[in-house]
This record gives structure tokens, sequence and C-alpha cells, in this order.
């Protein structure tokens, strides 16, 4: 049997192992192959994980410091250029035009300083008169700045044109910092100015014209937030799906066999230059002259409708929107 002997340190009864059965248990686990080892515990060995991560780290008093200083990041303190410097406009383009051109490619300009009339300045030559066919456009978002130079760029500025009409170059907006220094006359004029002085076209004081900004920028936040929360979700498929209409007519069908399979290529080669076109469907039966394309990737279905939507095809206007998911057409087989 187990013999036992008390143990005062422990103060409990403790098994008393002999020198046999300790070789046994040894032999049994692959153990005792010295038997002059000191079979003692091992003090654990100090982790090197916390060691490594802690090497070189910053004191946490210095990193509220630096959180304090610069809360959102090294990364903030260059904000995202929005801007587009436009070249080769026609001499008569006007403002709204610029804007709406714009617009429709590539999305919503800022407002200007009046809340009203978009953020499109058209710059005058030397003697300050003649247009210098040059502007700058500011949009709301990063991603319309990418838009408008893939799909504006090298283009002319109306359709149709001449093959030798001036084509834009839509680049982005590059800005130099302002010289800090301040003409002395002008900063004793400043100096002496009251500060709710009216300044500026507007009649406002710089506050004021600060709040102005503040309220325009979280109304057309609001405006755009509603928008896309009227939206109702899509699926993948549909949000890849390009609907077009205006491509042909019932009667050039039935008067040309071979139209349809014409149409479905042309479509399928015009379409390719916007991305991967997977398929392509020519339905038949819709007096509306409806074609399908479906791409592999999402941005290429914006694209497209952003390139056909309002382009003349065979007399007819060409409509292009995203599929809705829902609507059904017909074609003769289906």
């Amino acid at each position: 049997g187990v013999r036992f002997a008390f143990d005062a340190a422990r103060r409990a009864w403790m098994p008393v192992v002999d020198a046999g059965q300790l070789a046994l248990q040894q032999s049994a686990y692959g153990g005792g192959d010295d038997p002059d080892a000191d079979t003692a515990p091992r003090a654990a060995a100090p982790s090197k994980r916390k060691t490594a991560d802690t090497a070189g780290a910053v004191p946490p008093a210095a990193q509220r410091t630096a959180a304090r200083s610069n809360p959102r990041g090294a990364a903030s303190n260059a904000a995202p250029h929005t801007s587009v410097y436009v070249t080769g406009l026609p001499p008569d383009a006007t403002v709204d035009e610029v804007a709406a051109l714009f617009s429709k490619y590539a999305g919503v300009l800022m407002p200007g300083p009046d809340g009203v009339t978009p953020r499109v300045k058209l710059y005058m030559g030397a003697d300050g008169v003649t247009p210098k066919g040059d502007a700058l456009l500011t949009f709301y978002k990063r991603a319309s700045v990418d838009l408008a130079i893939t799909l504006l760029d090298d283009r002319p500025f109306r359709e149709p044109a001449d093959r030798d009409a001036p084509r834009m170059r839509v680049t982005e907006a590059e800005f130099k910092p302002k010289p800090s220094a301040e003409p002395p006359e002008a900063a004793a004029a400043a100096a002496r100015r009251p500060p709710d002085a009216p300044r500026g076209l507007l009649g406002l004081s710089r506050a004021a014209q600060r709040q102005q900004k503040q309220k325009h920028l979280r109304a057309l936040q609001n405006k755009l937030e509603w928008f896309d929360d009227s939206v109702p979700q899509l699926s993948q498929k549909a949000q890849r799906t390009v609907v077009l209409t205006g491509l042909f007519t019932l009667a050039e069908l039935a008067a040309d066999v071979t139209l349809l399979l014409d149409l479905q290529e042309d479509v399928r080669e015009e379409c390719a230059r916007f991305g991967e076109v997977t398929s392509v469907i020519v339905f038949d039966r819709e007096p509306r002259g409806v074609v399908m394309v479906r791409f592999r990737e999402q941005p290429s279905a914006d694209v497209c409708v952003a390139c056909m939507r309002g382009r003349w095809f065979g007399g007819q206007r060409i409509g292009a929107a995203i599929w809705d998911g829902a609507t059904r057409f017909r074609r003769t087989d289906g």
C-alpha cells in the first residue's frame, strides 16, 4: 500500500515515494536517462514576449500627450483633395454648362460661398475679360475626382464635336501653400479692423462665413444621407447590371434578322471599354429597345451608366440605368 507521512510545512499528510517507485515512474514516462540529474522543479524562464512588446515602447504619459496634440493621427493633417483643374474649355463655356457636365459624370459639386451656386471658377486671361479656357471645380467627395479624370479627360466639351475641336484636359488640382508673410500695410489694416467688420463679397465676418459654410455642409450631408437611405438595397447581380434603352425598334428587328446578333456584338464591344462584360441580352420583344449588360465588377456598371446615358444612337436617345433587380423584360426565347 501507499505510505503517508505528515508534512509540517504543508500541514498535510503527503504520500511517501521511495527510490524504486520513482525509478519505475521515470522509466514509464521516458524520464531518468540521467540518474544524477537534478529532479527539483526548475524556475520558469522569463517570457520574452513582454520584453519584445515593450522594447522601445512610448510611455503612457507620452502617448496621452501625443494623442492630445494629434488626435486623428498624422495622416489626417493632409485633407483629401476634391478639386480638379480643367483646361481646353471653349471661350463661351458658362459656369452652368461646366457644372452640369461634371455633375453628370462625376458627382455632386460643393456649393459656393452663397450656398446655392456650385463651386466652379472660370479663369480669365491677362486682360481680365477674355476667358482663358481653364476652370477649377470642387467636388463633395474624393471619388468624384477619379471619375472626372477617367470619364472627361481628353474629350470635347460639347457633343457632337468636330474632329479638330479642342479637347479638355482634366487633372487633379494642386494647391501650393500661401506665403505666411503678410505685407506690413495689410497687417496694420487687419489689426485696425474691428473683429465683426464685414469682409468679402457677402458682407459677412469670417466667423459668420464659417458658420454659414458649416450649415451648408450639414444640409448637403443630410441630403446625401437621405438619398442613400431612400435607395433600396440591390443584390450584387443587380448592381453589376445595366439596362440600356433606345437601341433598336421592333420594326428594325423584323426587317433584318441579323440585326439582333450584330447589335449584341456591337454593345459588347462598346461596353468592354468600361470593364469586363459577362453577358449581353437583347430583349427583342420590348418596344423600348432594351439591352441588358452585366459586368464582372460593380464600378464598371456605374461608369457605363455615366457614359452611355444621353448618347444618340440611330436617331434615338439612349437611356441607361442600373437594373432594379425586379423588372422583367420580354424576349423570344424567354
